[in-house]
């Protein structure tokens, strides 16, 4: 998943290849043994782990909640660790399962497949049960996102992640639609996302805003209702934004970190706009929009 800081981020499938959501482990600093970061992380086209590029050691996912997740006071284990060994060992015990053989060898073939099956939880009920998480010393220790505390037209929000209520926001996989977390190297400490305050990731689009962070994903703020496409220019200095869904003919643009907006007329006719793109280094404040004419 990412090898950015000298170090190995793994996502094992070690659910069930049916079942769509996986663990996270860690490695040491050589790369040969790992260790469990985070638990259950959901996947679809791409798994739901994104690095905050301007930051070391900042990362965000979205996990799946499971039943056990919300029981109280319930003790683990240590963590185990595993190595290349571990690895190779599983795969010779896989194929004894699963290659011919004799009819003992079948026998535990249909265990096998059969305890995979019971494992499996249907992608639905993961969507459902979908919450973000963020660290910022490299998997050490997860955390849900602090919601903000007003919305974007000032009123004031009741919603703490004591009382259960956090920010959740897209990534990759749930429903696969709309912009996941954005971030650039050249923006230091400047996050933008599309999610929503609650319990979990709502799949209601009108229940979604455009939300900011200027610090690494530490605090957040409500910039706009609804649902957007984005990019970030200059350092950060400069952001432009779109409606996703809604023929306009104009886009947003914000100098001050998303602190005020001033539209900019793109086009004498209503387009959808389906993306905003600018040079690789996003140091540039020149920005590519294409979409397509609503008629």
């Amino acid at each position: 998943m990412d090898t950015s800081e000298e170090q190995v981020f793994l996502f094992v499938e070690n659910h069930g290849l049916q079942t769509p959501f996986g663990n996270l482990y860690i490695s040491n600093a050589n790369g040969l043994s790992f260790s469990l970061s985070i638990e259950n992380i959901i996947k679809g086209n791409a798994v739901d782990f994104e690095k905050v590029a301007s930051l070391d050691g900042t990362y965000i996912v979205n996990k799946y909640i499971s039943d056990h997740d919300h029981q109280k006071g319930k003790k683990r284990g240590p963590l185990k660790e595993f190595d290349e060994s571990d690895i190779i060992g599983y795969e010779n015990k896989k194929s004894r399962l699963v290659g011919g053989g004799s009819k003992a060898d079948g026998e535990n073939k249909r265990q096998f497949m059969n305890r995979k099956i019971e494992e499996t939880i249907p992608a639905l009920e993961v969507q459902e049960s979908v919450s973000t998480y963020i660290t910022h010393n490299k998997g050490g220790k997860w955390e849900l996102l602090r919601a903000p505390t007003v919305t974007s037209k000032g009123k004031a929000i009741d919603c703490y992640v004591e009382d259960n209520c956090s920010l959740h926001l897209e990534i990759y996989s749930h429903q696969g639609e709309l912009a996941p977390v954005y971030s650039t190297s050249s923006s230091i400490g400047v996050v933008l996302g599309t999610g929503n305050l609650g319990k979990k990731l709502t799949g209601n689009d009108s229940a979604k805003n455009l939300y900011i962070s200027r610090d690494g994903g530490l605090t957040w703020r409500s910039v706009k209702p609804g649902v957007y496409i984005y990019e970030i220019g200059d350092h950060g200095s400069i952001i432009a934004i779109a409606k996703k869904g809604v023929a306009t003919t104009e886009i947003e643009f914000s100098w001050d970190e998303g602190m005020t907006w001033t539209s900019l007329k793109i086009s004498e006719e209503p387009i959808y706009v389906q993306n905003i793109i600018i040079e690789p280094n996003s140091i540039s404040q020149q920005f590519i929009i294409y979409g397509v004419y609503a008629t």
